[in-house]
């Protein structure tokens, strides 16, 4: 047998990376005899034919986070011949964890023996759990936990047999964390706080019963998915968010941003801003312009600067200003 594994590193708080001992530990664990080390730099670029799907997509996150250009890839094929003919499904969300209590929609997609696409059937599937101790799942996929802490399997048969299954398992956080110490936000705005829970690192699904949030009158409010809807007159300050039952908070500064703020306009000027340069040949002139020469943010005029420098000196710093030529 032959496994591929890739890990990302120095992307705090989503990775914090791993040491050569600690692959070499891992891979060991996972059963290797012979190992290769294929890469160690940020380029590494993992791609896959997720189940179900019919074309490759980025699995992991490369230090730019998106697909770029490398030296030399390995390509891993199967040889079974896609008919598309149902034969399996891909249970979604698949192997994730959540806090007990909560409320989970399921899905599946179609496989082929090759686990390529393929239709599922319209009728004749069920939904179970392998013990109902921890809640119920209804005809369309729908789970609802009881809050029992564990894991269970969700199965997906079609008869006697199974045809999909995925593991859950509920369990309250040991740490929390926004994604960021702070925002920046302007009125009348929402903003996805970034609230983010785990279990032994391990990213896990919080619900809206968990938190309680401590949001100032003054910036607006949270609703049940994280968001901050922010008021019409909103003033900067820290939202803190408490998981209920557990000593775990986590906070986060929203800074309210200035709204544009004119220093100078050129609604009543006839031209009195002049231009100068670093005197290394540049060719500069400035003059006002109105619609449809230009565009202004605010009122009707704004400044133009025209500025030449194909003929000043190389290989140096080149620069045109304008400027009231007294204070504004």
């Amino acid at each position: 047998d032959v496994f591929f594994l890739t890990v990302d590193g120095r992307q705090e708080p989503y990775s914090s990376g791993i040491s050569s001992e600690e692959i070499t530990q891992m891979m060991i664990d996972l059963g290797a005899v012979t190992a290769l080390g294929l890469d160690g730099g940020g380029s590494t670029t993992y791609l896959s034919r997720k189940p179900g799907y019919d074309y490759l997509q980025l699995v992991n996150r490369p230090s730019g986070s998106y697909e770029r250009n490398v030296a030399n890839s390995w390509l891993v094929v199967s040889t079974v011949i896609p008919d598309h003919i149902f034969d399996n499904a891909f249970i979604e969300p698949y192997d994730q964890s959540y806090t007990p209590g909560s409320s989970i929609q399921f899905s599946f997609k179609g496989r082929d023996r090759s686990l390529s696409p393929a239709e599922g059937p319209s009728s004749g599937l069920d939904w179970k759990l392998n013990d109902e101790s921890y809640g119920s799942i209804d005809s369309k996929g729908k789970l609802v936990s009881n809050g029992r802490m564990g894991e269970v399997q969700v199965l997906l048969n079609q008869g006697e047999k199974t045809v999909g299954s995925t593991w859950v398992k509920f369990v309250k956080p040991d740490e929390m964390h926004f994604e960021s110490s702070q925002i920046v936000v302007g009125k009348n705005s929402q903003k996805p706080l970034g609230l983010k829970t785990t279990y032994n690192k391990r990213s896990l699904n919080w619900n809206p019963q968990d938190i309680d949030w401590q949001v100032p009158k003054s910036l607006g409010t949270v609703d049940e998915n994280g968001v901050l809807h922010v008021s019409e007159l909103p003033l900067s300050g820290r939202i803190t968010a408490y998981f209920k039952g557990t000593n775990l908070r986590a906070g986060i500064d929203v800074i309210v941003a200035k709204e544009p703020e004119t220093i100078f306009d050129f609604e009543n000027q006839s031209g009195a801003w002049k231009t100068s340069t670093t005197q290394k040949g540049e060719m500069g002139s400035a003059d006002l312009i109105s619609p449809p020469e230009g565009v202004s943010r605010f009122g009707e005029k704004s400044l133009k600067i025209d500025f030449d420098m194909t003929k000043a000196q190389k290989q140096t710093t080149l620069g045109v200003y304008a400027g009231p030529g007294k204070p504004v």
